[in-house]
């Protein structure tokens, strides 16, 4: 945290911001050679090098200042020709984009480090109505037993009669066979 020019460490706002965070095989990659050029960086500036501990550095390895790097991301965002986005902006993105590549509202959740389900639920679910379409479909799905798929926004009933008759026919001739005869 940045206040008054001087950088200040501090702890995480809620116990569930101290995670792991899982990382995809490409980002790993770029950490990995990204590792490689800052140990050979600290080896060509030998005494000079500051041992910060952090994985994004300045060349000399002292911190980047968050204002800096806030600074530089809207010179590239506005260099790029991509609309407006701040730096706390991807954070949300990749939440919307995790879950809209089908993760659980929990696992978001611990991505996020949200100390509460309540809050990441309340954040996210707003933010893709095609999440809530997809759910909807799917819940239909399950429901018929079919796995087939039916036109978005159609209920059963209004399918022009041909489910409904052919559901119908199919529920009598299952209950006929669920009877129990008499014994004689």
């Amino acid at each position: 945290m940045d206040i008054n020019g001087e950088i200040e460490e501090n702890a995480p706002k809620s116990d569930a911001g101290n995670r792991l965070v899982a990382l995809d095989g490409g980002t790993v990659k770029v950490i990995k050679r990204h590792n490689k050029r800052q140990r050979q960086a600290r080896e060509e500036a030998g005494a000079a090098w500051v041992e910060s501990g952090r994985l994004f550095t300045r060349p000399n390895g002292e911190w980047v200042e968050p204002t800096w790097l806030s600074d530089y991301f809207d010179r590239l965002v506005k260099r790029s020709g991509l609309p407006p986005i701040r730096l706390h902006d991807l954070r949300h993105g990749a939440a919307t984009m995790a879950l809209k590549a089908g993760a659980k509202m929990k696992v978001v959740q611990e991505m996020l480090g949200h100390s509460s389900y309540a809050l990441t639920a309340d954040t996210y679910t707003a933010v893709l109505p095609e999440l809530s379409m997809e759910a909807a479909e799917a819940t239909a799905r399950l429901i018929s037993g079919r796995g087939t798929k039916r036109a978005p926004g159609l209920t059963s009933g209004s399918q022009g009669g041909k489910a409904s008759k052919g559901a119908a026919k199919k529920d009598r001739k299952k209950s006929k066979k669920q009877q129990v005869k008499p014994a004689a």
